[in-house]
């Protein structure tokens, strides 16, 4: 567990260097289908020195999915961004408590490497997803910030429209 952390500590700091104009879509897909290729190549080890490579390899991989993760949740939902963080941080938690069950479910009738390449299974299709999510255009939502006047009251300007109302409830 020690070199799979290891290597997503690596990894994170490497996606951190990532120019922010790259797509997250495209990002999280690639890092979905090299996570799903470096699982999946589990079958094939032969030592546990191979395997214990790839499983770095994995967390490599994997290192920047998750917070590209929850800043296209953010991204793509402005006006409930607080929300969809809080929503996906929650179900990122229940699947750290669902993968070692699913994973020792699956250790108890497959060979390990089986294992790997079958939890590997949703990811190419989560990279297909997002593909997909990554040709939907991004269109601004009628989100109401509030913002501050010249005189000091309180204005609401509509973001999708970029209309100005006066707050008559504040001077």
């Amino acid at each position: 567990m020690s070199a799979f952390w290891l290597c997503m500590g690596v990894g994170r700091l490497l996606c951190a260097a990532i120019p922010e104009h790259w797509s997250n879509e495209l990002l999280i897909g690639i890092t979905c289908l090299g996570g799903a290729a470096a699982m999946a190549a589990q079958t094939w080890c032969d030592t546990w020195v191979v395997s214990f490579a790839w499983f770095g390899v994995t967390g490599l991989l994997f290192a920047g999915a998750w917070p590209m993760i929850v800043g296209l949740t953010a991204t793509r939902n402005p006006g409930n961004s607080g929300t969809v963080i809080g929503v996906t941080v929650a179900i990122g938690a229940l699947g750290c408590v669902v993968a070692p069950w699913m994973m020792n479910g699956l250790f108890a009738i497959v060979p390990p490497g089986t294992a790997f390449a079958i939890a590997a299974l949703p990811l190419p299709i989560a990279a297909a997803l997002l593909a997909v999510l990554h040709r939907m255009p991004l269109t601004p939502r009628d989100v109401q910030r509030p913002a501050r006047s010249q005189s000091g009251g309180s204005v609401s300007v509509n973001v999708s429209s970029g209309r100005k109302s006066r707050n008559s409830c504040s001077s």
